[in-house]
């Protein structure tokens, strides 16, 4: 899969999880809540919950052993940003 395949609610995912560490699923919904809000666009959880699906399924993303709620950044995802 490449850039070219994701969507932007992907790409935005991938981008708020590389700002940090590791990130727990309520801020990354956060902050594209708050982006949308400022843009005022209407916001699809269910689009949401279905990126953040895609980008783990693909290996994108991984969610943390110690807390299944919290994901961070993998080598294939960074690599997409770069």
């Amino acid at each position: 899969m490449t850039e070219e395949n994701l969507t932007n609610m992907e790409i935005t995912i991938l981008e708020i999880i590389s700002q940090h560490r590791d990130i727990h699923f309520l801020n990354i919904l956060a902050q594209i809540q708050q982006m949308f809000a400022m843009t005022s666009q209407s916001f699809d959880k269910n689009l949401f919950k279905k990126s953040l699906t895609k980008l783990e399924k693909e290996e994108y993303i991984k969610r943390l052993i110690s807390d299944p709620e919290t994901f961070g950044l993998t080598q294939k995802g960074g690599d997409i940003l770069e």
